[in-house]
């Protein structure tokens, strides 16, 4: 499917909308499907604000509301494994595994790296 970057609900709805075609139309449809996230907590942006293109602050916690609103729909798809990568990110640190859970998925840490291992391009 590929890599997208969009705010997570918007990318999560993405994600349903490309594996329910897949899943269910044509003569290609799959059987299995492994749905890949990783999220660092930002991007937290309400999914008909993102869809619109036009963001108005406030949004507090509507956009990981959406999120795990697109996600249960996600783990109700029969045939569609899903994995979270959690990078531990500092801020809204729990929000992997809010979404693993609401996405029935494994959860895999992602070790933190030192300023030192990361190489410059």
């Amino acid at each position: 499917m590929g890599v997208e970057q969009h705010p997570l609900a918007h990318g999560l709805d993405l994600a349903l909308q490309t594996l329910r075609h897949r899943l269910q139309h044509g003569r290609s449809t799959v059987q299995k499907a492994v749905l890949v996230v990783i999220t660092d907590g930002r991007g937290n942006v309400p999914l008909a604000a993102s869809r619109a293109g036009k963001v108005t602050p406030p949004v507090g916690r509507q956009g990981i509301e959406d999120a795990m609103a697109v996600a249960q729909q996600i783990a109700a798809l029969k045939g569609v494994e899903a994995v979270v990568l959690n990078p531990q990110p500092k801020h809204y640190g729990d929000l992997p595994v809010e979404l693993a859970q609401a996405l029935g998925a494994k959860i895999a840490k992602i070790p933190t790296l030192q300023p030192w291992e990361v190489a410059a391009p």
